[in-house]
């Protein structure tokens, strides 16, 4: 559970408030609110788990979140690049190391 770790205040502001302000401006369904809750603690679990699962079952079927388990692993080993959202790293450059490393591709 180390990867939902946070301050009250960090958790508020960077998971309650962004995930659930779409749900809420949209009047979205409770059920659609909890699996929308569950796809992205998976993510986050499997992100951090340190296991890219690309070649898993799960990973062939696409229901594996292998490519931010791989960001996520670039992220902390050559301490380049955010991955927080795509495409704010494309505009201020802070993916420009990961893809001229080539990717997911290259990284593995």
């Amino acid at each position: 559970f180390a990867a939902e770790y946070a301050h009250v205040i960090e958790d508020v502001l960077t998971a309650y408030i962004p995930y659930l302000a779409g749900l809420v401006l949209m009047g979205a369904h409770f059920q659609i609110v909890f699996v929308w809750f569950l796809v992205r603690l998976t993510e986050t679990y499997e992100a951090h788990s340190g296991y890219c699962l690309r070649d898993s079952l799960l990973g062939r079927l696409g229901l594996s979140h292998w490519r931010s388990a791989v960001e996520h692993d670039h992220h902390h080993t050559v301490n380049l690049g955010n991955f927080g959202w795509e495409l704010l790293d494309y505009t201020f450059g802070t993916m420009d190391h990961w893809i001229i490393a080539g990717g997911c591709e290259g990284y593995l």
